[in-house]
């Protein structure tokens, strides 16, 4: 299969970054971000020659987040600061403003808004590859032949992850399934699924007319499964679910640096890829 040469050529890559260069002894670029998934792909990207600073805490719920005043002051010292380009870090503006520090946004542009969950897609994710590994190299140019080998590398992991949800999403016997929170807009887009989502938008109550609504879409569009988040509360899905008589499973866009399977970008993707999988009715494939 295709995904196979891929590895291939990622693993190759990769051996030529730990032969041609670490990034040891060298001025370190001071990275802030917003979210742990964007954090990693930072990481995969800078390597040693970066050191980040991820101001969300794991379980915390994004949209009401706000950092403490002993997490402002590493805006003083910062070299860069990527936010999603969503509004999602309200916050924000008033230290870059006093700061100075310099930003990178997620998306090409900042559309204060917008659903948040951007990080999701994997083809947006490479194209914010790209931009931060020319943003780390305009910091620090000595660094620009291994931010480039480190981001080529990348790159071809989150293109075979595209791959591997497009193989998947080909496969499965559903197309709908019903979540918490409109976190998955962007995958859904991406992979020609359908998400019906509880809540409409954090600042929207949730009314039992809407859960009636909810739950006669579901049954409208043949729903197979119903997805619930580790940083929102479940109650209301598993009401959904229990109407619906259908399996709830966890899909998270957090992470979680202490979790083995969901420590780091293409993990925490493949486990959700996993999860809508088995959710979705999936076909078990050779490779």
């Amino acid at each position: 299969m295709k995904w196979l040469l891929a590895v291939a050529i990622t693993l190759s890559v990769l051996g030529c970054i730990e032969q041609e260069g670490t990034g040891e002894n060298t001025t370190t670029v001071s990275v802030i971000v917003s979210i742990y998934p964007i954090g990693d792909m930072v990481k995969q990207v800078g390597g040693e020659r970066v050191d980040v600073v991820v101001l969300l805490p794991p379980g915390a719920d994004p949209h009401t987040w706000e950092p403490t005043p002993q997490q402002i002051k590493v805006f003083e010292r910062a070299d860069l600061f990527v936010e999603t380009g969503t509004g999602l870090e309200f916050w924000a503006e008033d230290f870059v403003k006093e700061t100075g520090v310099r930003v990178l946004t997620f998306t090409k542009d900042y559309q204060p808004g917008r659903n948040p969950h951007v990080w999701l897609d994997p083809m947006l994710a490479e194209d914010f590859v790209v931009r931060l590994k020319d943003a780390l190299s305009d910091i620090d140019p000595e660094g620009e032949e291994y931010y480039e080998k480190r981001a080529q590398s990348y790159l071809l992991q989150l293109q075979q992850l595209d791959m591997e949800y497009r193989e998947t999403f080909e496969n499965v016997s559903k197309k709908v399934f019903v979540s918490t929170h409109p976190t998955w807009e962007y995958m859904c887009m991406r992979y020609n699924l359908t998400e019906i989502p509880i809540e409409e938008t954090p600042e929207k109550e949730i009314t039992p007319a809407r859960l009636r609504e909810v739950i006669e879409m579901a049954k409208k569009l043949d729903a197979g499964v119903v997805f619930i988040e580790p940083q929102q509360n479940p109650q209301l899905a598993l009401t959904v679910a229990n109407e619906l008589d259908v399996e709830v499973l966890t899909l998270d866009p957090i992470g979680d640096p202490k979790d083995p399977q969901r420590d780091t970008y293409i993990k925490l993707m493949e486990y959700n890829l996993a999860q809508l999988k088995k959710g979705l009715g999936g076909k078990n494939e050779d490779h």
